[in-house]
């Protein structure tokens, strides 16, 4: 299971984007839309890790879908967006923890400053701080 091994279950991971200076959004209006984002685990060790023997972070794809829009923080309605969590590369810990199946949904749960989630690119912060509730 995507937990921290310690029994406290929710890890916190931190959203850094790279690659094309966008806003993260769905695909969905003109454009790839999928963004990379790397999977950096901090705090307690546990089994959250890519399975290379300590490397430790791992790379996963952000797909979005249901509504059409930016991830955005969810502080003017429903704002919570889920992603899906494709793993890939070599196989490791970083699974469902069912039979295999190997994909997780979690749910994008962010917060900070009320603002799109962007990659930090353009003369802000951007790199956001979200919590993966499994």
């Amino acid at each position: 299971p995507l937990t921290d091994g310690r029994g406290a279950g929710n890890r916190h991971i931190k959203l850094v984007t790279y690659g094309r200076r966008r806003p993260l959004t769905d695909g969905r209006g003109g454009g790839a839309g999928n963004r990379h984002i790397k999977l950096v685990t901090y705090g307690r060790r546990g089994p959250l890790t890519d399975g290379t023997r300590g490397v430790g972070n791992r790379h996963i794809k952000l797909v979005t879908y249901g509504r059409r829009g930016p991830l955005t923080d969810g502080t003017r309605g429903a704002g919570n967006r889920h992603i899906k969590l494709v793993t890939y590369g070599r196989r490791g810990p970083l699974t469902d923890g069912t039979r295999g199946a190997g994909n997780r949904h979690i749910k994008l749960v962010t917060y900070g400053r009320r603002r799109p989630l962007t990659d930090g690119r353009g003369g802000g912060a951007g790199n956001r701080h979200i919590k993966l509730v499994t």
